[in-house]
């Protein structure tokens, strides 16, 4: 499907990479050698047929499905704040969502709808009280950890490979992203804090 909407909407960064699941410790003869992967890795194999995978920037596919809607006719609204909905009765149907501009002083307004869709990643877990649920009808969990990015390699531009990596010894499940640039981002490190519940929530160390 990525591959189809990156073509209709002209999605730049969109690219088919070979991915590899990898994991330390003794060496083994089967592994895939990207170029610029060494050190203690005991195995490096492919996921998935080296076209089945690709990457895209996020922010970059979010916005082209924003550009192509609103020439639909969908109004696009940003700089707000959900805070809840509005339903029809005990137990009804959702008449209208709640939101808070970010303004300051901003007063709450209603937006009339017929139909919610809840995409807040990890946070969803935390809207489902909108819906009459309860607390954790949604249990979702989050990993909490550091993130860095190493600037151009050329290695990495000529061979570019994502990895996911198996937990090591300090607790960390790394994930590594190469760009078209060169440079890698590496995310899970630092040990993996699972993050859930009311951390979640406003007033949170993650809300």
């Amino acid at each position: 499907m990525h591959k189809e909407l990156a073509e209709a909407l002209g999605v730049a960064s969109y690219r088919a990479i070979p991915t590899l699941s990898v994991r330390q410790g003794r060496r083994d003869d089967t592994r895939v050698e990207a170029p610029w992967l060494d050190g203690d890795v005991s195995s490096a194999k492919l996921m998935d047929a080296p076209d089945a995978t690709a990457q895209v920037t996020p922010l970059e596919l979010t916005q082209k499905l924003a550009e192509a809607a609103a020439a639909l006719g969908c109004t696009i609204r940003t700089g707000v704040r959900v805070v809840g909905v509005h339903r029809d009765g005990k137990g009804g149907a959702v008449s209208a969502v709640r939101c808070v501009a970010e303004a300051a002083d901003a007063e709450e307004e209603s937006l009339e709808c017929d139909a919610v869709l809840v995409a807040a990643g990890v946070w969803s877990t935390v809207t489902s009280e909108w819906f009459g649920l309860g607390r954790g009808a949604w249990p979702l969990t989050g990993i909490k950890s550091t993130h860095v990015v190493w600037r151009a390699r050329k290695a990495v531009a000529e061979s570019p490979y994502a990895l996911f990596c198996g937990e090591d010894a300090n607790g960390c499940h790394l994930e590594v992203y190469p760009r078209p640039s060169g440079d890698v981002y590496v995310c899970g490190i630092g040990g993996s804090d699972y993050v859930e519940g009311d951390r979640l929530r406003e007033g949170g160390d993650c809300g």
